[in-house]
């Protein structure tokens, strides 16, 4: 799979401001003081409009690496109203000093009220407040992008050759977007199968040694290969990803959860068959120590409450892939995991 490396400033924004939504600590006073107010503003926003904060951001953030003006990012992320009595409120900055997937909302409780035109100002004065504060953001992108690339270009190939090898997985792109950020979580990554984008923090150091970053990135990119570009999601033995690519009804504009268990599974599968290709290529020791870093490393912020007890996952993912068979279908092994997923989360 081809990669494009992507240092863009305003995904790298709205991924600082989203930490600092969530409570999350962010080292960078300059940073943390410059989102302050309107992250603030935007979270005020969602929360009487109804939207779940979580599924609000994550939006914003997945729309931010599309688009650079913050009108059009908003626009393109957040439904409208499903019709308009009168013109919608409008909420600005004001004068003061001063920002997995997604379950499923019905319209605001004011109806004709759109969130969008509330949320767009402070969208902006989000973008112009880091970059004064960060007006380096962008030279800071590319200097923290070189030593990964370096080191994707060198061994990237390999893993991923070796992924295909461990598996009859089929790959569903030949190429991704990587949108590196600023770290604010120590290691943060994700992926968007509709996008066909995978989103990174780009660290200078690995966070857990000898479990270098290009090996999370690799753990990133097969996640998103074993998806349909259609958002359908992983195949497997039953069938399921045709299923939920059939709902009838299906709103687009609607703020939804997409199948939290089919995407837990993939990512949960992902874990070792990574690390069993990066010790083909000499990169780490695969044994249960290395899975239980992984999965705690890994399975970080954003990743949802069903990994919050991550002891028991490490186990099941180290020991369901001890005892597969190498020769077995993937989509049987997938679906037996899924079995036994469901049993260690409650799902």
């Amino acid at each position: 799979m081809k990669l494009n490396w992507q240092t863009n400033e305003i995904a790298a924004i709205f991924h600082v401001a989203a930490t600092w939504a969530d409570g999350q600590p962010i080292a960078d006073e300059r940073l943390a003081a410059a989102v302050a107010q309107p992250a603030q503003e935007i979270q005020r926003v969602f929360a009487t409009a109804g939207v779940p904060l979580a599924a609000g951001w994550n939006r914003l953030c997945r729309a931010a690496c599309l688009h650079s003006e913050p009108a059009r990012l908003v626009r393109t992320a957040l439904p409208g109203p499903p019709h308009h009595a009168g013109p919608p409120h409008h909420a600005g900055p004001t004068h003061h000093a001063g920002d997995q997937d997604l379950p499923a909302t019905g319209a605001p409780p004011d109806g004709d009220r759109d969130m969008r035109r509330e949320i767009i100002p402070w969208a902006e004065a989000l973008t112009a407040s880091v970059r004064a504060a960060r007006p380096d953001l962008s030279g800071e992108l590319g200097h923290r992008s070189r030593p990964l690339r370096e080191q994707w270009d060198a061994r990237g190939p390999g893993l991923l050759h070796q992924l295909r090898k461990q598996t009859d997985a089929p790959w569903q792109r030949a190429a991704a977007d990587l949108f590196l950020l600023i770290p604010t979580l120590g290691g943060y990554g994700t992926i968007d199968q509709t996008q066909g984008t995978v989103r990174m923090e780009a660290l200078l150091a690995n966070a857990v040694p000898g479990l270098p970053e290009v090996v999370r990135l690799a753990w990133l990119v097969v996640r998103l290969a074993w998806h349909s570009p259609t958002g359908a999601g992983p195949i497997f033995a039953d069938g399921g990803a045709e299923r939920r690519a059939a709902i009838p009804g299906d709103d687009p504009d609607l703020i939804r959860e997409p199948d939290r268990l089919d995407e837990q599974v993939v990512t949960l599968a992902a874990i070792p068959a990574t690390l069993a290709a990066a010790e083909a290529v000499e990169l780490v020791t695969f044994n249960q120590e290395t899975v239980r870093q992984a999965v705690t490393a890994w399975l970080g912020w954003g990743a949802g409450p069903a990994w919050q007890h991550r002891a028991p996952l490490a186990q099941l993912a180290w020991q369901w892939w001890s005892a597969r068979e190498p020769n077995s279908l993937w989509a049987a092994q997938l679906t037996s995991l899924r079995r036994q997923l469901a049993v260690v989360t409650g799902a």
